[in-house]
């Protein structure tokens, strides 16, 4: 097995500029952003992690979903959500295929 470095999410989201940075060596789809304004994503199937921070996924009508550091949850295709930290935020994302 090729010796790899690991990876520190946190920091390489942090570089980014507010932009998803993708993440080919762990697996096609993957994505870590760091958040300091809110963030319309995709509505495309995507399961969100939270690793530094707190966020709030906006839905429709007020609903909405809060996640804290080291939570997760998954939203299905053609689900308008909008991503919004509280404070600065670190999210790891995977993208449906």
């Amino acid at each position: 097995m090729p010796n790899q470095a690991p990876l520190h999410l946190i920091r390489l989201a942090a570089s980014s500029a507010g932009k998803p940075f993708a993440l080919p060596q762990l697996g096609h789809h993957l994505e870590v952003i760091f958040l300091e304004k809110p963030l319309v994503d995709t509505p495309e199937t995507c399961t969100y992690l939270c690793l530094e921070g707190e966020l709030l996924l906006d839905l429709k009508h007020g609903d909405f979903l809060h996640l804290k550091r080291g939570e997760a949850t998954r939203l299905e295709q053609d689900v308008a959500r909008t991503l919004t930290p509280m404070g600065k935020t670190t999210v790891l994302m995977w993208r449906r295929e």
